[in-house]
This record gives C-alpha cells, structure tokens and sequence, in this order.
C-alpha cells in the first residue's frame, strides 16, 4: 500500500499537547482525522521523525550532468537521444526529456526555413512597412501569390529542436532538391482565392505568363466586380521569371497593377500561410504519397477546403506584420 501523508509540523504538536492530556492514540487519531498506525509510529519514533525527509531514489543524473543536457541539446542542437548517449551515466531518453521539460522556458520546435537578410533588405522592408502600415483598405484589393512545391515523401524542412525561449529561434536553410514532387501556383485575397494550377517542367518567363493567364487575369476580372472603386493589384516575389521584361511587358499589356515588393519577404506575405495549412492538411497524420497523380489528387481536394472565412483574418494581420517589421528594423518577424 502506499504511504499517506507526512504528518505536519502542526499535526505533531498537536499529538504531543493531546499525549500530556493522556488522550489514546484512537481519540487523537480520531481527532487529527488520521490513521492510529501514524499516531503510533510518530510516538514510536520520536518528535525527529516529523522533520525527516524522504527522499525516494537517488536522482540519476548529478547536477553537472543536468548543465551537460541543456547545453549539448541548446548549443549542439541534440535530441533527447544523441543527448543520453553523450552522458557517462547512460540514462534513459525519458530521464533526459524529463530534464529538459522540467524548465519552462524550454520548448521543441521546428527549424524555421528563412532567406538571408542583408543590410540593404532590412532597409527596404522598414521603407514598405513605413509606407503601407496604415493603409488597411488597400490590402482588400491585393491578391497575393507564390509558387509551393509539395514532396510525395512529406514537407521540406521538418526538421525539430530543442530550444530556450528565451534566446532567439534557429533557422536552417530551405532544401533544394527532394525526390518526386509536383510544384503549384495560386493567389489568395481577401474575398477569395484563384485557381490553383500545376506547373510542368522547368518554369520561365514564358511558362509565367501562361501560368497567369490561366489563374490570375480570370480572378481579377472577378475581383473588379466586388470591390467597387478599388482597383486590384497583383502582388508576387521578385524571383528572376517574375521580374523578367517579358513578364513586366505581359502585365502591362494586360493593364495589372503590381505591388512593388521587398525581397526576401515571405513573413509578410500571407499566402505563406496558407500553403502551411494546405501542407499540415495534405500531409495528416504523416501521409505520403507513392505517386504524383495521387499527390496531385490530395493537393486539390485540400485546397477546395480551404475555409475562405480564413483569408480576411489574414489580410487583417498585415498591418500588424509590417508594424512588427518596422520595430524590428527590418528584421524577421514570427510571422
């Protein structure tokens, strides 16, 4: 059976007030509301035994080695297993997760992929942040657009760490090349979403401009019709197909107004978002994909899911984002 509860301090001196009134152990204990077997042995042992400590099973690991698990899963970026087999003492992986998770400030995350900043970047994102922060109507008429490419062995850069909140959070470089994999177009606003479209081979300026004539010019045509005098404007990355003259030369013949865009900006654009849904729904449960059709298959039915309630709470969070990017002095945001 387990053991009950440390009699108090208090609780034992009231045993001893109730002992020199030559009260039983039964009226004491009935009196304490506690069993007479712990009456009995607190008198047995002596008032010591009150104050004696129980300290149960040495602990495993010694305080050096408690140091040792924070700073090799901190600084070297370890899990909990590569951490337990650094340590002499060998302990299980539990005792080191236990460890780690026994300080609050200590989570595990995953690497956040993100392009390099360089001065001139942080300059230019603090310049359009400056500039479009409080122009909250203007964003309802931006439809924002990226490509995503989607592995049919799961997402890149699911890669996890242990970290301390209290620092800054670690980045990784985006992975290049994966295995078999289907790359998509779309654009989402704040009244809804366009096409998606699935690119073939190696893209161009040629190949992006068809991509937009078949998602983005029929989506502006629509858009035109709802939101009154506001006028639509395109906003996309500055990736080499999409700033190329023969792109600029297509846009301006189809009259589309385009959001100039600091580079190196995914945290402001929202679509990032989205493809994180898509992604996390397309992948549940740790699905993967044997061929591309399939893939392609998952990728649609998803996206038709997508809750356009969803996309206005976004657009909301783009004043907030660029005030965060201001602050920041250009720096990356959590977004």
């Amino acid at each position: 059976m387990p053991r009950g509860k440390q009699l108090s301090v208090e609780e034992c001196r009231k045993i001893d007030m109730q002992v020199r009134e030559r009260r039983s152990n039964r009226a004491i204990a009935k009196l304490l509301g506690r069993d007479e077997k712990a009456i009995r042995n607190y008198l047995r042992r002596g008032k010591a035994s009150s104050a004696t400590k129980r300290t149960g099973r040495k602990r495993k690991l010694t305080e050096r080695e408690v140091r040792r698990v924070f700073r090799l899963a901190i600084a070297n970026g370890l899990s909990a297993n590569q951490v337990r087999n650094k340590l002499s003492s060998l302990p299980s992986t539990s005792t080191v997760l236990r460890t780690l998770c026994s300080r609050s400030y200590m989570r595990y995350a995953k690497r956040k992929p993100t392009p390099a900043l360089k001065p001139h970047h942080k300059k230019k994102r603090v310049a359009f942040a400056e500039k479009y922060a409080s122009k909250r109507k203007f964003w309802r008429a931006v439809v924002f657009t990226d490509e995503k490419k989607f592995n049919l062995d799961g997402p890149d850069d699911f890669r996890f760490y242990w970290y301390d909140m209290r620092a800054e959070p670690k980045f990784i470089s985006k992975r290049v090349n994966g295995g078999g994999s289907v790359m998509i177009w779309a654009g989402i606003n704040w009244y809804g979403k366009t096409e998606l479209i699935f690119l073939n081979g190696k893209q161009n300026a040629v190949k992006y401009t068809e991509t937009l004539s078949k998602g983005l010019l029929p989506y502006l045509g629509e858009l035109r019709l709802k939101i009154g005098n506001l006028r639509p404007i395109f906003q996309q990355d500055n990736t080499s197909i999409h700033s190329a003259r023969f792109t600029k030369t297509f846009l301006e013949i189809n009259n589309v107004e385009t959001l100039p865009w600091p580079a190196k900006s995914p945290d402001l654009n929202i679509i990032e978002n989205v493809w994180g849904a898509l992604a996390c729904r397309v992948y549940a449960n740790g699905r993967q994909f044997d061929t591309k059709t399939d893939l392609m298959r998952q990728i649609k039915a998803e996206w038709k899911k997508i809750n356009l309630e969803y996309l206005p709470k976004l657009v909301r969070s783009i004043p907030k984002r660029l005030e965060a990017t201001r602050l920041l002095k250009g720096s990356k945001t959590g977004y």
